[in-house]
């Protein structure tokens, strides 16, 4: 699992301050971290096929031509649902994050302590039994071991169990950063989950529904490595 972060910050005191502080929770938590920063909303709206897998995004509130809140805003507006974190220096700022879901605010100069507490709660999401996801104002809580496959369509990815099927505003290379290592890509669309295999062949997995589903060149060889793998 890499943790990819967005981090958009102006100050380049800060940025480096922040960078120091995610290396430290990296090293401790064993968790690789890609960070990725932006100096202001123009910088990063122009960048938006390297963030828009994010497993979330930091962002100051005070920025030279707008401001955190309005940035998350806009993105809110477009179906992004990734986790915010708020930096600022000014605590009256704080109770504009629940606008947009933010999921924490965290006062500058960057506390270690706080940013580590930050990441380790996020992290824990991630690591625990189920995939979770905001679906419109509700959070969603799937058990890993219902889900039989992820599959995009432009920018959408369908998460389906036996029983029924979740639809997530999220591209496919960013749910695949943070899942369990018995989900397996398959097709340039298509995750699936290695315990619910029925059967295997080149170019096709059946799943434990009876539904086929293709399996590309480009994958076939990984696949089949972890199918053994987790099989046997």
């Amino acid at each position: 699992m890499i943790f990819k972060i967005a981090l958009i910050e102006d100050s380049l005191h800060d940025r480096n301050a922040a960078k120091a502080c995610f290396e430290k929770w990296s090293r401790r938590a064993s968790v690789p971290v890609q960070l990725l920063c932006y100096t202001d909303a123009a910088d990063f709206f122009a960048n938006e096929d390297d963030w828009k897998d994010c497993v979330c995004i930091f962002l100051d509130i005070d920025l030279p031509t707008t401001n955190g809140i309005d940035i998350a805003k806009k993105l809110r507006t477009t179906g992004i649902m990734t986790d915010f974190i708020f930096l600022t220096a000014f605590r009256e700022y704080v109770f504009e994050g629940y606008s947009v879901e933010a999921i924490d605010y965290l006062l500058k100069p960057l506390d270690q302590a706080a940013l580590d507490r930050c990441m380790t709660r996020i992290l824990a999401r991630y690591q625990s039994g189920f995939y979770i996801f905001r679906s419109g104002n509700d959070i969603v809580q799937i058990p890993y071991s219902d889900i039989l496959y992820f599959s995009s369509a432009r920018h959408y990815t369908d998460i389906v169990t036996s029983g029924r099927s979740f639809r997530q505003r999220k591209p496919l290379s960013a749910i695949l950063s943070a899942l369990p290592e018995q989900f397996v890509q398959i097709h340039r669309t298509i995750i699936i989950n290695l315990h619910k295999v029925y059967s295997l062949s080149g170019t096709t997995v059946i799943m434990t529904n009876r539904l086929e589903l293709p399996v590309s060149k480009t994958f076939a060889d990984h696949l089949n490595a972890e199918f053994a793998k987790h099989m046997f």
